[in-house]
């Protein structure tokens, strides 16, 4: 994957058939821990979940880079949380 190809539809599904291609899975590393241990203590609303987590770990293995992995992260942000909407109709 490079800069250039477009954010697909569907992120969930392409971030673990990317995963799977190229034979890579979200091991925790002792900073993961600590960083959650801080999520839970600082009451969080937000965790990472399975997408962000292999996020992060195509981007540990090389397959995409940083910006990539910002880019996919935010598109599936957006279309997990119904981005798109006009906020000022939904609260009405």
């Amino acid at each position: 994957m490079n800069d250039a190809d477009p954010v697909p539809p569907g992120i969930a599904a392409f971030v673990r058939r990317l995963a799977a291609e190229n034979g890579v899975a979200y091991r925790p590393t002792a900073l993961d821990a600590l960083a959650a241990a801080l999520s839970r203590l600082a009451d969080a609303k937000a965790a990472p979940d399975e997408t962000a987590d292999l996020l992060l770990a195509l981007t540990r293995a090389g397959v995409i880079d940083e910006q990539k992995r910002f880019a996919l992260h935010a598109a599936y942000l957006r279309e997990r949380h119904g981005a798109g909407q006009n906020r000022s109709e939904s609260n009405d």
